[in-house]
């Protein structure tokens, strides 16, 4: 049995503190000037005109774009130049490093006949690896 000496102190419960909160005296005087309290308390006016109402002139998009593109003829500006696209050296790259990797990993093969099947494997990811580089990730150049 334990003495007093020994016996541990009691333990405390933990619970959480209740935040008190002010309490409201009544409803705010009459007088008093409302609160903003943000964007949503803000007063707006419309200053838009009422419908129906012409546009200033030269507001039009679709006249401006008009006269913008009679300007640019009669000054010459206006010269679209419809090239053919230049062939990619992409895709000629992209066939001479695969066939070269595969006519490599064949020459390997027929020095190494016992480790064809870790040959075949990295042509396999080699393969995988250059076309997913040259084709999906390349830009043309």
């Amino acid at each position: 049995m334990a003495t007093p000496e020994e016996t541990p102190p009691p333990r405390h419960r933990l619970t959480f503190k209740h935040a008190e909160h002010p309490k409201v005296a009544g409803p705010p005087p009459e007088d008093a000037a409302p609160k903003k309290l943000g964007f949503k308390a803000a007063e707006f006016t419309t200053v838009n005109e009422p419908a129906g109402t012409p546009a200033p002139q030269g507001t039009d998009p679709i006249e401006i774009l008009r006269i913008n593109r009679e300007l640019e003829k009669s000054r010459n500006m206006y010269n679209p130049e419809i090239t053919a696209r230049p062939r990619s050296r992409r895709m000629r790259d992209y066939y001479v490093v695969l066939i070269t990797g595969i006519l490599g990993a064949a020459f390997v093969g027929l020095l190494l006949p016992g480790a064809v099947i870790f040959i075949l494997a990295g042509a396999l990811i080699f393969c995988s690896g250059i076309t997913w580089i040259m084709v999906f990730n390349m830009d043309d150049y």
